[in-house]
């Protein structure tokens, strides 16, 4: 079973990263730019949005392709890169809905959780980039 699963996770994971990272990028240039607020706002919701259900595929396709696999072959690593990209999912998950709540309205608190949430979202891609070249 990992054997047919595990092609799809490190095929998938590049695109919540760029999602979310774009979408952060969005979202600050709101902060310097109130002009292009009207398509930046949603611009910015739609890539958060996409990149957290992106993620969350990610993350399930991760752990399903390291299910049959032996744990002890990459130790403290793996466990890291899960817990990180659980970390980094639930902290999305909960920007997503703050976005939703808020109707949008951009503020220096959500993008610093924002901010806060790629650091470790890209904390976590770093550990299982390390596990795929030791």
């Amino acid at each position: 079973m990992a054997a047919e699963i595990f092609p799809w996770h490190p095929l998938l994971v590049p695109w919540p990263l760029g999602f979310l990272t774009a979408g952060l990028i969005a979202d600050l240039a709101m902060s310097f730019e109130p002009r292009a607020r009207r398509w930046l706002s949603p611009a910015s919701s739609a890539l958060l949005w996409g990149g957290t259900a992106g993620l969350w595929a990610a993350v399930a396709l991760g752990f399903g392709s390291v299910l049959d696999t032996a744990p002890a072959l990459f130790g403290a690593s793996l466990t890291e890169h899960r817990f990180l990209a659980l970390w980094a999912s639930g902290l999305f998950t909960g920007l997503s809905y703050w976005r939703w709540a808020s109707a949008r309205r951009a503020s220096a608190l959500f993008s610093i959780a924002w901010l806060a949430s790629t650091a470790t979202l890209w904390a976590a891609a770093w550990k299982g980039f390390g596990l795929g070249h030791p």
